[in-house]
């Protein structure tokens, strides 16, 4: 396993950080000569932005892979305004077209993994809502489990990479029911232990239970720490903020997981995070 970080994440946009001259590759450098060796492209920004990750920018994120030995590239796919799981047959397809564009955009990186949320703030605003009866809240999960089914199913049959690169995200959402689609369809799993901390999947399982129960198909972890701060959660804060139990860095490495545990925070968190895990683990080799 080995550390990254996300050069930019929305959620924790360093206070210095001027998006009117943003530069990606100059970030991605940043993030490299840090000591990072994995980064994650989150591609909502092109949205944000455009052209921030024009085809242009990827190919230079690509010699940059090329001029640093041992670099990788995973892919968050867009998140923001995106609905795989809604009601609504044509927000539906557009989110499945903007995911396929994403994917074909950055194939040339050969990303660790593209990382999907299977549904978005629809499905979650539903999922939180305690006054529904208990089996109507189960019929209405069933129904956008298989919406989020069908957008699945177009994506890859859109795009060509191997399912297996398509991990999928516990987010504000039944886990137990993503899981399903997961397997039907040959994905992986992106294990993000601030959601599961601050309890958006629903599983109810600690950090060390979830990886045991899903490493078969565990490719990537977005490790943040996560607390409830006044009845809200915080879900992207350094790890020693918040409630993420250290010894979960030990199972990793004792069960064998290979692949990037990917900061969603800001670099000073992100540093702060390294230097307590290797302050725990000094003979932790990534």
């Amino acid at each position: 396993m080995f550390f990254g970080i996300t050069p930019i994440n929305f959620d924790v946009i360093d206070a210095d950080l001027d998006l009117r001259n943003l530069k990606f590759p100059l970030l991605v450098k940043k993030a490299i000569n840090a000591g990072f060796k994995h980064l994650e492209i989150t591609m909502d920004l092109e949205y944000v932005l455009p052209t921030s990750l024009s085809k242009r920018i990827i190919k230079k994120l690509l010699k940059i892979k090329q001029d640093n030995t041992g670099i990788t590239y995973s892919v968050h796919l867009p998140l923001w305004s995106t609905e795989l799981a809604g009601p609504n047959a044509r927000i539906r397809d557009a989110s499945v077209q903007c995911m396929v564009e994403c994917i074909e955009r950055t194939k040339m990186l050969d990303p660790v993994a593209y990382v999907l949320h299977l549904t978005g703030s629809l499905a979650a605003e539903f999922s939180r809502i305690q006054k529904i009866p208990p089996e109507f809240k189960s019929a209405l999960t069933h129904v956008m489990n298989g919406f989020a089914s069908e957008s699945v199913e177009k994506i890859l049959k859109n795009v060509d990479v191997d399912p297996k690169k398509i991990a999928v995200e516990n987010i504000e959402f039944p886990f137990e029911a993503t899981r399903k689609i997961i397997d039907k369809y040959d994905l992986s799993i992106c294990f993000d232990t601030g959601h599961l901390i601050c309890g958006y999947d629903y599983t109810g399982l600690s950090v060390q239970e979830f990886f045991e129960k899903h490493k078969d198909r565990l490719i990537e972890i977005h490790l943040n720490d996560g607390h409830i701060v006044d009845g809200r959660p915080d879900d992207h804060i350094a790890i020693g903020d918040g409630s993420f139990p250290m010894d979960a860095i030990g199972l990793f490495r004792d069960e064998g997981f290979k692949g990037p545990l990917v900061f969603e925070l800001t670099f000073k968190d992100a540093l702060k995070s390294v230097k307590l895990i290797r302050e725990n683990y000094p003979d932790l080799k990534f």
